[in-house]
């Protein structure tokens, strides 16, 4: 399904993710949310539609600490809470618009220990922050004009520090912002990756090309980028500014990567066009499919072009 954002790519979601480490994928074109295990998925919520248990393009996912699977329900225009399979209420969102209680094509999502949610409102440029229970939402940055955010697809937060890094996908950077007690923004964001509408190719360290996810490793202190249209993973330090260099971490991927994450060592990201999460060990060189890989398609060992993923372990939410 078109989105119709031209700084993005076109994502196509399915109405289900699967979970089983456990890798928690978003199946763009099975309208799925899915638990993925050893080498099959358990749908948590799924089947194009509009219900309460039933997506539409979803495209990012998280668990929040008691277990429960939220997802960026990205066409139905709301963000989805399943405290079991099949299991679901929305806690933002609802209806397409401009409104408080209203989002635009969310694609990613943020839950802060205190349940604070983030919504990355993806056509509406803008962060939107959620209390626990709220009916409405509360801009932190950007908005409708695409001022300051264009089209950002993807949000990870650093509690200790209050920030949180955003994909501004449209501007071509990562930019990182400062939040006060009451979880709003105070002073401006800073650019750690990327130079702000300059777009570079696979040859170019200190520019980026659709960047559509962005991770922060609190163990090294790392902001961890997939590069979606120079095929390949970037990694750079805290300190770092506009027009930085960044460290390769993976080129020359075969698919796009639209998901990233790093847990034990770990290396994780989705191979969006290859249908598969791709795991690369310690050693840097051994890389292994731990969700999909069998083919784009909905059965239970497959993804349908997957985008967001957390990371959790232990059993099954």
């Amino acid at each position: 399904m078109q989105l119709g954002r031209p700084a993005l790519e076109s994502i196509q979601a399915p109405p289900s993710v699967h979970l089983g480490l456990w890798v928690l994928a978003v199946v763009l074109l099975q309208q799925a949310c899915c638990v993925w295990g050893l080498l099959a998925g358990t749908t948590i919520a799924g089947g194009s539609g509009t219900g309460l248990n039933q997506l539409q393009d979803p495209t990012g996912v998280l668990v929040a600490l008691n277990g429960d699977v939220l997802i960026a329900d990205t066409n139905n225009h709301r963000v989805q809470r399943c405290a079991g399979r099949f299991s679901c209420s929305t806690i933002a969102g609802g209806t397409e618009g401009v409104g408080a209680e209203q989002l635009r094509s969310p694609y990613s999502i943020a839950l802060s220990s205190s349940e604070t949610l983030f919504v990355v409102d993806t056509r509406n440029h803008r962060i939107q922050r959620w209390a626990a229970g709220a009916t409405t939402g509360v801009t932190v940055v950007g908005g409708p004009e695409g001022l300051e955010l264009n089209f950002p697809a993807s949000i990870t937060l650093d509690e200790a520090r209050r920030q949180f890094y955003v994909a501004d996908t449209g501007n071509q950077r990562i930019v990182r912002y400062d939040l006060d007690e009451a979880d709003m923004v105070v002073g401006e964001g800073v650019t750690v990756a990327g130079i702000p509408g300059e777009i570079g190719d696979a040859s170019d360290l200190t520019r980026l090309n659709n960047p559509t996810a962005v991770f922060f490793h609190n163990e090294t202190e790392t902001v961890w980028v997939a590069d979606a249209r120079n095929y390949r993973i970037m990694r750079w330090p805290l300190d770092s500014v506009s027009g930085s260099e960044g460290t390769l971490e993976v080129s020359g991927l075969k698919g796009r990567p639209y998901g990233v994450s790093v847990l034990d060592g770990n290396l994780y990201y989705s191979d969006y066009d290859k249908c598969t999460i791709m795991k690369r060990l310690p050693d840097n060189t051994t890389t292994v499919a731990v969700a999909g890989g069998f083919g784009c398609g909905s059965g239970a060992t497959q993804l349908d072009y997957p985008a967001g993923f957390p990371l959790f372990q232990g059993g099954a939410p």
